[in-house]
């Protein structure tokens, strides 16, 4: 999947000398979606109870 940022989806600033980089809510919708298909994925090869599902 690619995805194209356009300048206001990401802010890059430096936090008490630590480079830092915030992403607008757009990317993070696309992460988290692409992050539950994985998690998802991971849990079909194994039994699924809740302290898998906590982790």
């Amino acid at each position: 999947m690619v995805v194209d940022f356009d300048q206001q989806d990401v802010n890059m600033s430096m936090v008490n000398g630590i480079p830092t980089i915030a992403f607008s809510d757009r990317i993070k919708d696309i992460l988290f979606k692409e992050m539950e298909l994985t998690v998802i994925l991971k849990l079909l090869g194994r039994t699924i109870g809740y302290n898998v599902l906590q982790n």
